[in-house]
């Protein structure tokens, strides 16, 4: 009996449309930008950006970092009226991946901003 639930399952997966399994689970990257840094000789560089941040099932940020080492930084969620609707700083080791519960924000578009003592880096996003 439980083989043919098992199998059962199996064929009702198989049919559902792939609109449906996504609607399940969803991840998009959020792009973090920055401007660049200057060097000592003046020159502006790009600058290496240490996280990765992604919107999840349209709920939650998952911010991981993505360099060795154990840093203190804070992370900022404004709105589009600059709006300082979330902030929280803290340490973060590579590997380690922190998450922001958005389900409370209205829908709209957002800032989130990643500070650290040598670096701002910032990227858009929207919660529908």
């Amino acid at each position: 009996m439980k083989m043919l639930q098992f199998i059962l399952l199996l064929s009702f997966l198989a049919v559902v449309p792939s609109s449906i399994q996504s609607a399940v689970f969803s991840k998009e990257k959020i792009i973090i930008k920055s401007q660049g840094g200057w060097c000592g000789k003046g020159k502006k560089v790009p600058m290496f950006i240490p996280i990765e941040a992604y919107l999840v099932n349209n709920g939650y940020i998952e911010i991981s970092l993505i360099s060795q080492g154990n840093y203190p930084f804070t992370i900022q969620i404004m709105d589009s009226s600059e709006n300082l609707v979330y902030e929280n700083s803290f340490y973060l080791s590579g590997g380690d991946i922190h998450t922001i519960d958005i389900a409370e924000l209205v829908p709209g578009e957002y800032m989130l901003i990643f500070r650290s003592e040598y670096l701002k880096v910032e990227g858009k996003f929207e919660k529908e």
